[in-house]
């Protein structure tokens, strides 16, 4: 099969970052053909490895969740991939690919112990509703999107975005921003300590996670921790001022955020989370007035 596939091409990956980072709201067109580049690049792999009409199905829900997988972090592959190959870029769609496939058969088949003609036992991955050992499995639930729309269920609300946005471009310190998204958006929502309108998370997690780590390599971990506690997708130009106050902003001591290294104590993170929380309910009020 090689990497001949389109979707790791230079031609593709310039057209997608430049429809992603445009100011015209062209996404839906560009999603399309995404889904259906991934659907093309895969069909071989997918084939081999859930043959059959009995894994029609499967191959659908494997094709559906290699569309997640990728849409969740396209935002760290068109950051982290723009100096690689086309076959570097191949290869990331089809390990994401393997890794959605053996989910699939996993959920959907059993290995059993079976006895050939001759005596001789053999490990065998036996479908699920024809095992013995599985009489009342049941039928894995369809989905409740189908491909074509599957960008659009997925992809962030536009006003969160736009709140979002608005923090972000704010005069505000980079570790102080961090601590913010960490402490009160990130973490909260990943162990569902989010109730109504009031985040509530334990600070000492934040500063546990970020301390003694390079700004910026949390900076670079920042776009798929934001797309994995909301599960879903932020476009990649929300970020470029992340990457803008890494590479020409200062901290304090006047050394780059890209050579600092996170060292905020409890009560400066709690301080800062505090202070950044009232901000941004206050930008979340504006944009309510002004709708």
């Amino acid at each position: 099969m090689g990497n001949r596939g389109k979707f790791g091409s230079d031609e593709f990956f310039n057209k997608l970052c430049a429809e992603i980072n445009s100011d015209t709201r062209s996404d839906a067109a560009i999603y399309g053909e995404l889904v259906k580049i991934i659907k093309n690049d895969t069909k071989y792999m997918l084939s081999k490895k859930l043959p059959g009409e009995v894994n029609e199905q499967n191959r659908q829900d494997a094709l559906q969740e290699i569309c997640i997988s990728v849409l969740k972090g396209l935002a760290v592959f068109l950051n982290k991939f723009v100096d690689k190959t086309p076959e570097q870029r191949q290869k990331w769609l089809y390990r994401i690919t393997q890794r959605r496939i053996a989910d699939i058969v996993a959920k959907n088949y059993v290995t059993e112990e079976r006895m050939d003609a001759f005596g001789r036992v053999e490990n065998v991955n036996v479908y699920r509703t024809d095992s013995l050992d599985d009489e009342n499995s049941i039928e894995p639930t369809s989905r409740e999107y189908s491909i074509d729309k599957l960008y659009f269920d997925k992809y962030a609300s536009e006003w969160l975005v736009k709140a979002f946005s608005e923090l972000m471009k704010q005069d505000i310190a980079l570790d102080r921003l961090m601590s913010f998204f960490y402490s009160k958006i990130i973490i909260p929502i990943k162990v569902n300590r989010y109730t109504g309108t009031t985040f509530s998370g334990k600070v000492q997690e934040a500063v546990d996670l970020l301390n003694g780590r390079r700004m910026e390599d949390i900076v670079k971990a920042f776009p798929e921790d934001l797309h994995m506690a909301y599960d879903v997708v932020f476009p990649a130009k929300m970020f470029k001022v992340l990457d803008r106050k890494l590479l020409e902003e200062c901290d304090a001591k006047g050394m780059l955020w890209k050579d600092v290294t996170f060292s905020l104590e409890y009560n400066k993170v709690l301080d800062a989370s505090n202070r950044l929380m009232k901000r941004f309910k206050r930008i979340l009020e504006k944009q309510e007035d002004s709708e």
